[in-house]
């Protein structure tokens, strides 16, 4: 015994009524659904409030619902792929950080061995100096490390074009490693 499966009733061709003829911007196929009475009263209010709203406009249950799906596919589509995205994003977010970091690893590593160096130093020459007391070198050294942490972030002329040059070099290090891939 075949399987009866249930199937839209093809309506009558001779109608009695008049029917409007709805301008077809999109081509649509006819799709048959069985929701629940309560989706199909809220679609119905839908389109009534749609109507009431916009009455030169003929809204219909097929149209809203139509809508309602598209836009629940649109979302299922965004979330699956956004979930696809954020890995590969993470990961390129990942590469170009630990490169960052790598850079300026090397470069505060050679500022904190340059100064302390520098300091050492000038401490030991500092301490040399004949005729000097005791207080004299402890009020330098305070103003002296006052005024370096004052330094700390100001922006002079002379590392505005320190900076520019970092960032020339950090260029041209990005563009060699591009080329090497």
């Amino acid at each position: 015994m075949p399987v009866q499966t249930a199937r839209p009733q093809q309506g009558s061709t001779n109608t009695h009524r008049l029917q409007n003829q709805s301008v077809i911007r999109e081509r649509t196929v006819p799709i048959t659904l069985h929701v629940r009475p309560i989706v199909k009263d809220r679609l119905q209010e839908i389109v009534t409030a749609e109507g009431l709203q916009r009455p030169d406009e003929n809204i219909s249950l097929s149209g809203v619902g139509g809508s309602y799906l598209e836009r629940g596919l649109q979302e299922h589509m965004d979330m699956r792929y956004g979930a696809l995205l954020e890995p590969v994003i993470r990961k390129i977010l990942q590469t170009e950080m630990q490169t960052m970091r790598n850079q300026l690893r090397w470069l505060l590593v050679r500022i904190a061995f340059d100064a302390n160096q520098t300091r050492s130093l000038v401490t030991n020459i500092f301490y040399r100096q004949p005729g000097l007391s005791k207080e004299a070198r402890d009020h330098i050294l305070v103003e002296t490390s006052r005024a370096a942490k004052t330094n700390i972030f100001g922006k002079s002329p002379q590392m505005a074009e320190l900076i520019n040059l970092y960032d020339q070099e950090m260029e041209a290090g990005k563009k060699a490693a591009a080329y090497e891939k």
